[in-house]
């Protein structure tokens, strides 16, 4: 393995090194359908770096070839009411920027294309979609005659028409090379079209102490102002740029320009990253011995068999004796096993029968959800 030794956005070697995880499962939203199997998922190191320069954070012990992005790859949250008024809240500030029409609006990493299905409802009929995702689990197909699903990664060379509008919803996160992603994006547009990317805020997993949001998977992160950075090293000007989900995420609206000012302030996040390094081991114990005394209760269960519940199992629960099960909402994970620790994942419909009696909420966000779901229940929920 060669480890990245220059920045992939400003190419700087001023690196300072926080997150190092050895031989941790490379996928977080792969299930399985046996224990076995789970146990013997592909692991990877992450070295996460930190650019003194420009503030971008990324995985310099990253191997993007031991990825597999195919059809067992289960990511969709729009099985949560919250996540679905999210997405909604998304559309609509989509429908608020103008009258669209006659557009080509494209999506790059599109999953299942439930997001772009839903935007093309909501636009003009004269538009025309298309959606790229090599997880697409469908045909590549035409839906409506106005929607193009294509089961491959975006490349603007393999593409033939322009696209006015191009939405890229936390895919980002996923590409190891940021700059040469955004480049390609731009051979595909006119100065006039605009571009929407929505990512992880890395400035709060760092403020929050979010250990289990390190993942594989997510090989970069950025802060407005890194993120910001690699659009203008890129050939764009970043016009809006807004927290959003409870401040978790970050949304950035861009247009085409030609080669202007490029702004670098790593300060901020440096800053940020070494303060998480020195509390990293101390919150870590401090969850372990929270986990010990909810023990005492009885079986303890994770809410949430996405990224953050995986990572958190994995990492304190690698050999699956402290949490009884993992609960999630989405049907096509129960029932199936999380890599590397291999906790089975149970529909919440379980929970008395399994005699849960504590659940650890892995997002926030979701708290009033999960409370709902289980109300009259005698359990006691943890907030993470």
């Amino acid at each position: 393995m060669n480890l990245i030794i220059n920045c992939p956005i400003c190419n700087s070697n001023n690196l300072f090194d926080f997150v190092n995880r050895k031989e941790i499962p490379v996928h977080q939203n792969l299930v399985y359908t046996t224990l076995k199997s789970a146990k013997n998922a592909t692991t990877g190191d992450m070295i996460f770096s930190v650019c003194e320069i420009c503030g971008f954070i990324f995985n310099r012990a990253f191997e993007h070839e031991k990825l597999e992005y195919g059809d067992n790859y289960e990511n969709s949250q729009l099985h949560s009411n919250i996540f679905n008024q999210h997405v909604s809240d998304i559309i609509n500030n989509l429908i608020n920027i103008g009258d669209i029409k006659n557009s080509k609006i494209m999506e790059i990493g599109c999953g299942n294309g439930q997001f772009l299905i839903k935007l093309m409802k909501e636009l003009d009929k004269s538009n025309t979609g298309y959606g790229f995702d090599p997880s697409y689990k469908k045909k590549s197909s035409i839906l409506e005659n106005n929607i193009v699903f294509s089961k491959k990664y975006f490349l603007s060379d393999s593409i033939d028409f322009i696209s006015d509008i191009v939405i890229s919803r936390h895919v980002i996160e996923h590409i190891p090379e940021p700059i040469p992603f955004l480049q390609e994006i731009r051979k595909n547009i006119e100065k006039n079209s605009r571009v929407f990317t929505e990512t992880p805020r890395i400035d709060w997993i760092l403020k929050n102490h979010v250990f289990w949001d390190f993942t594989y998977e997510h090989c970069s992160f950025f802060s407005f102002n890194s993120i910001t950075t690699a659009f203008e090293i890129s050939g764009f000007k970043v016009i809006i740029k807004k927290a959003i989900f409870g401040e978790q995420y970050m949304w950035i609206e861009c247009k085409k320009v030609d080669q202007g000012k490029i702004s670098k302030n790593g300060k901020e996040i440096v800053k940020l990253t070494k303060e998480y390094l020195k509390a990293e081991k101390n919150i870590i114990k401090l969850w372990l011995e929270k986990i010990s005394k909810l023990q005492k209760n009885g079986k303890i269960a994770l809410w949430g068999a996405g990224g953050k519940g995986t990572t958190f199992a994995n990492l304190l629960d690698p050999k699956n004796i402290i949490f009884d099960c993992i609960i999630d909402i989405n049907p096509k994970k129960w029932n199936k096993f999380i890599p590397g620790s291999g906790h089975i994942i149970i529909n919440p419909k379980e929970i008395e029968e399994k005699k849960i009696k504590s659940i650890i909420i892995m997002n926030p966000n979701y708290t009033n959800e999960v409370s709902k779901m289980i109300q009259n229940k005698d359990i006691i929920l943890v907030n993470t």
